[in-house]
């Protein structure tokens, strides 16, 4: 049993759950507060896709007359085909009968509808890849062959990492979703909530907190929301995650509150926290006070009856009144007031009179779902004539205040006399970075995520291939500054790293909990310094682990920091290239251009570390010719080889952003509709008239077929069936880009690294016109080569002892200036030996300027 529950709702990943339960959960422990949580989303995608499961789905194909096309009809036809391997196929892809790659991998095991019909244009990619990744891809072409039997036949709302997502998209108004959920549970529901029961049963929560990231995950919240309220009406509920976080923050229709009690904005540490306070502390505190009344008022009755002498008593009268009157105008207030009186008079030999009065007062004066007064008084007055007493008095007063403030919230919304109020007024400051703790995976269902491969291309596939532990190294986005994001909210807009030390000692401890050692951090954008850090830190305790992140492609990303992040383990970044036009890039305030980009992504392909880009199309005042051109430039950098992965996505105007809030000064003209319920993207007309969803499938296929290293040849005019203006980039602009010269420069603050190890070294003399010279021969040996170079030994033996104190593993952390001084106390002329060619081809050995 567990006070606190949270969920994340159908659906997101299939490899790896989403971090925002994780995240709260780490939390939590820091502040001593138990909860458990799950991700409602791959426990339904297991019961689904199993075998008893899809023989009652094809039964209701049949029953509802629901196959309308040749694919569902070849689908049915092989029916007891899809049914015969499905349990085994998700066990192989949860990693646990890897034997049955081989079998996967014959022409004739899997049965092939649609899905497969791709497969022939791809087969140089699945020797590339191996046989585990080839048997993946394979696996998952059969598992959506299913999937499209799904949306066909049985629910067309299904996706693998989203369900009814068109109900959460630009959803201004309330009604559409509000509607859907007067429907009749569909049969994906109804599985979703014969296990969030099960779940609710054994865990027992007073409050349950859905984290929503995408507009796919909205409705199964709300539809998860509603049977609780239907059936569990004393649980409390809060939304929250990234879609409240971007869509909600305006919201005004009251029925979501029939939903939901509370949404919560943003950071969710400090919301979290005193919901959690609120709910179920208070309910404690309640039942804990209630209950020391009842037992004084017990004590008050037994003391009584043991003062009495019955056989002393010409009379007894005992009355007694209890009164409780609760008025409550909202969800959150409360007056309560408990009235008790007790009269006793007795007569016996030692008393001519006595009696006793008791009254008991509880007044609770709550403005909000947090705080109390409570004010209890009890009076107890008794006169009495014995021989030893001519009167006793007695008076006692116990007072209960719990602090009469309103009750406190954190960016939250509730409702409150039957409107809807925003409640920020906490005065406690957001919990900082290295305050929140680790995120604790525990209660996830690890070991039955599933890997999927849906395109033969290894960069694109990190997406769904493998469970990664996520992790964060600084909160919001050091650059924030893009025009098309979201930088006046502040999970953007506050701007928080965290020390490279701490982000080890948080990937030790996931380790440990999850047995995985891989990680992806999951920032807006990873800044190049922490990033140093970390992998320098990562070195120094000799830690073997796989990580990937987001970045910008700024300068700072040399080829030498590319070297350390791979020798760290960083396999992969992503990043945004946007629109490869240096006037919109210019526009965008992206920091970079075009040439910057190539070089970067040059740096990291020769560190062998995998680059995604992010593309964009339809930015405001984009020209059609800039498209195309931003397309031929994409295609270079694919030839190249420099890009290995990509997505391109049609630019949307949010309401956050500095276009959003400043539409004119880009061109554009909103086309606003009155908000009661989402908020962020907004429809618009861009000046230019220009209408850019025509370029989406063009621009899609093209790439399709650029990430599987063909159509490079093909003229871009190809990729659209409508007419294109021929590209004005260069046939070999980017390569351009790359042959710019290099000056042969260091910074003084540049910090130096060796990564290799100490070289074997023998001496030797060399004479030549009866001048001796000693020299040192060293041989460096690196995992796959070896480097011999001659030094004079008094080069060479500086050179051997600066090698070891300049290791990550020293601890010490030596610049270029600091080595030149130390070398120039020493010999003579440092540059000259520093840029020498021997020197040289120990930089390409490991030895690093940072």
């Amino acid at each position: 049993m567990k006070d606190l529950l949270l969920i994340t709702p159908p659906f997101t990943q299939l490899n790896t759950p989403y971090p925002a339960t994780a995240y709260l959960k780490g939390f939590l422990n820091t502040i001593g507060v138990s909860a458990f949580q799950m991700d409602l989303g791959i426990e339904v995608i297991l019961e689904l896709f199993s075998k008893k499961t899809f023989e009652k789905l094809f039964e209701l194909a049949i029953e509802n007359d629901s196959i309308s096309t040749e694919n569902g009809q070849r689908i049915y036809t092989l029916k007891d085909d899809y049914l015969q391997p499905l349990d085994a196929i998700i066990l192989f892809l949860q990693g646990k009968n890897q034997t049955l790659a081989r079998q996967i991998c014959t022409t004739n095991f899997l049965p092939q509808a649609s899905r497969f019909e791709q497969l022939e244009d791809m087969d140089w990619a699945f020797g590339e890849m191996g046989m585990q990744d080839k048997a993946k891809h394979l696996a998952t072409l059969y598992l959506e062959d299913l999937s499209d039997f799904i949306i066909e036949c049985i629910d067309p709302n299904f996706g693998f990492s989203r369900y009814a997502e068109r109900l959460g998209q630009s959803a201004n108004a309330f009604d559409e979703l509000y509607d859907s959920l007067k429907n009749t549970p569909t049969f994906i529901d109804q599985l979703t909530l014969g296990i969030l029961e099960d779940r609710l049963k054994t865990v027992q929560p007073k409050l349950i907190c859905f984290s929503v990231p995408f507009p796919g995950n909205l409705y199964s919240a709300f539809r998860c929301a509603q049977f609780i309220k239907a059936n569990y009406p004393e649980i409390k509920l809060a939304i929250g995650g990234g879609f409240p976080n971007t869509e909600l923050r305006q919201v005004t229709d009251t029925r979501v509150f029939d939903f939901f009690d509370f949404i919560t904005l943003d950071d969710g540490e400090l919301p979290i926290e005193l919901l959690y306070q609120n709910v179920c502390q208070s309910n404690n505190n309640q039942s804990t006070s209630e209950t020391d009344l009842e037992n004084t008022l017990e004590n008050i009755l037994e003391n009584d009856d043991t003062n009495s002498n019955n056989t002393g008593h010409a009379e007894r009268s005992r009355s007694t009144t209890i009164s409780k009157d609760t008025n409550s105008n909202s969800h959150a207030d409360r007056n309560q007031s408990t009235s008790i009186t007790v009269d006793h008079n007795s007569n016996n030999t030692s008393h001519a009179e006595r009696s006793r009065s008791t009254t008991i007062t509880k007044d609770t004066n709550s403005n909000s779902h947090t705080d109390r007064n409570q004010s209890t008084t009890i009076t107890i007055d008794q006169n009495s004539n014995n021989t030893s007493h001519a009167e006793r008095s007695r008076s006692t007063s116990l007072n209960n205040n719990h602090n009469s403030k309103e009750k406190q919230y954190k960016r939250t919304f509730l409702l409150e006399d039957g409107k809807v109020v925003y409640k920020n007024n906490t005065t406690r400051p957001e919990y900082k970075q290295l305050q929140v703790g680790t995120p604790d995976y525990s209660d996830l269902l690890l070991e039955d995520y599933i890997s999927v491969i849906e395109i033969a291309n290894p960069m694109h596939s990190l997406w769904s291939d493998g469970r990664w532990n996520k992790l964060t190294m600084a909160h919001g986005c050091y650059w924030g500054k893009c025009t098309f994001c979201d930088i006046s909210l502040d999970y953007i807009k506050i701007y928080e790293p965290i020390a490279a030390a701490l982000l080890v000692d948080r990937m030790e401890q996931l380790i440990t909990q999850t047995g995985e050692n891989g990680f992806h951090f999951v920032d807006e954008a990873a800044p190049p310094a922490l990033m140093k850090a970390l992998a320098l830190e990562i070195i120094k305790r000799k830690l073997t682990v796989t990580w990937w992140t987001n970045i910008r492609f700024e300068k700072n990303f040399t080829q030498d920091l590319c070297y350390l992040l791979k020798a760290s383990g960083c396999i992969a970044v992503s990043g945004g290239l946007e629109v490869a036009s240096d006037r919109l890039l210019k526009l965008i305030d992206k920091g970079v251009t075009v040439e910057q980009v190539a070089q970067v992504t040059r740096n990291f392909t020769q560190a062998n570390i995998m680059v995604h880009s992010y593309l964009m199309y339809g930015y405001p005042t984009q020209t059609e010719q800039e498209t195309v051109d931003s397309l031929e430039m994409v295609r270079q950098l694919f030839e190249l080889g420099i890009i290995q992965s990509g997505f391109w996505h049609q630019f949307a105007l949010t309401a956050h952003s500095p276009i959003g809030l400043n539409p004119t000064e880009y061109g554009i003209t909103p086309n606003y509709k009155s908000i009661t319920f989402a908020n962020n993207d907004i429809d618009f007309t861009d000046s230019t008239g220009i209408n850019h969803s025509q370029f989406s499938f063009g621009l899609k296929k093209s790439l399709f077929n650029f990430m599987h290293g063909i159509g490079f040849d093909m003229d871009l005019q190809e990729w659209f069936d409508f007419g294109i203006p021929q590209t004005s980039i260069a046939p070999f602009y980017i390569e351009d880009c790359l042959n710019t010269e290099t000056a042969l420069t260091t910074k003084p603050t540049a910090k130096i690294v060796w990564l290799g190890h100490l070289p074997l070294v023998a001496e030797r003399t060399k004479t030549k016109k009866g001048f001796t010279n000693e020299l040192l021969d060293l041989t460096f040996h690196d995992k796959t080569e070896r480097l011999q170079m001659t030094l004079n030994k008094p080069e060479g033996e500086w050179l051997l002892d600066t090698l070891e104190t300049l290791k990550p593993t020293s601890g010490k952390s030596v610049s270029f200036s600091a080595l030149k001084k130390d070398f120039e106390t020493q010999l003579d002329d440092f540059e000259l030996f520093w840029f020498s060619k021997p020197m040289q081809k120990l930089k390409d050995f490991g030895l690093l300027q940072l």
